[in-house]
């Protein structure tokens, strides 16, 4: 696998993703979703609310970078090309000389060369800004273990949250972070609305999302409504996520 490659895909869907969001969204009410509720967004009023609505809802996590492209060093990104298998696991340390060294492996066994310019961490990774707009990451475990989660072979597993105590407002925090980092190159892709359930042993985190799609030649746009629900268990800190669809909608030039 071409790390570089993928890296170019999701650069060329953010691209599509500055596209949909200058479109007049209009709800053809005749391809609607069957149920009146079941996606968590009135069938009355989804055009308005996909179109009014920004990407995410307020106080929903959020970074400001610009136009530059996150990325997450990842068990493909610092391995040699010819030793790269099929198995996708983002990366995790709490050495800051360890998260450099895989960074510089990743921008090595690229073919762009990248140089570093700037360093940096927070409370959830390392980060080494380099040329091109590049912002090589690597996740601290103190915060966050990822390697439950293929992203070749997705499950409902999506990583373990390591800070403690595990409060509500730590769980909120990581399954937007893990939202926001996830769907960064996904265009078009929104969330609505939340709701969060707290239960004995775990809290609940409900998202009604909405992805567009682009029609090409004349073709109807189309918004697919969809309701992810993420788990955080309150004491071992295992994040899971379920998501189905909800329905569709059209956009019709």
């Amino acid at each position: 696998m071409r790390i570089d490659s993928c890296r170019s895909r999701w650069l060329a869907r953010n691209l599509v993703g500055r596209v949909v969001s200058a479109l007049s969204v209009v709800w053809c009410a005749a391809c609607g979703p069957s149920g009146s509720s079941s996606g968590g967004v009135e069938p009355s009023a989804p055009a308005e609310v996909i179109f009014n609505s920004p990407r995410t809802p307020a106080g929903f996590y959020s970074e400001e970078t610009g136009q530059d492209t996150l990325y997450y060093e990842n068990t493909i990104s610092v391995a040699p090309v010819s030793m790269r298998g099929d198995v996708w696991r983002e990366l995790c340390t709490d050495d800051a000389a360890q998260a450099l060294s895989w960074s510089d492996a990743s921008n090595n066994y690229d073919s762009q060369k990248r140089d570093l310019v700037a360093q940096a961490e927070t409370e959830k990774y390392f980060e080494f800004q380099r040329t091109g707009g590049l912002r090589s990451r690597v996740h601290k475990c103190s915060y966050i273990d990822r390697s439950a989660l293929d992203k070749l072979h997705p499950g409902p597993a999506m990583g373990t949250l390591n800070l403690r105590p595990i409060t509500a407002d730590r769980a909120k925090e990581v399954v937007e972070y893990l939202w926001f980092i996830d769907n960064q190159w996904i265009a078009g892709h929104k969330v609505l609305s939340t709701q969060a359930e707290v239960a004995a042993s775990s809290v609940i985190y409900i998202f009604d999302e909405a992805e567009i799609g682009l029609g090409d030649f004349g073709l109807c746009d189309q918004i697919v409504l969809f309701k992810s629900t993420y788990s955080v268990d309150l004491s071992s800190g295992d994040i899971s996520r379920t998501r189905g669809e909800q329905g569709k909608l059209m956009h019709c030039h």
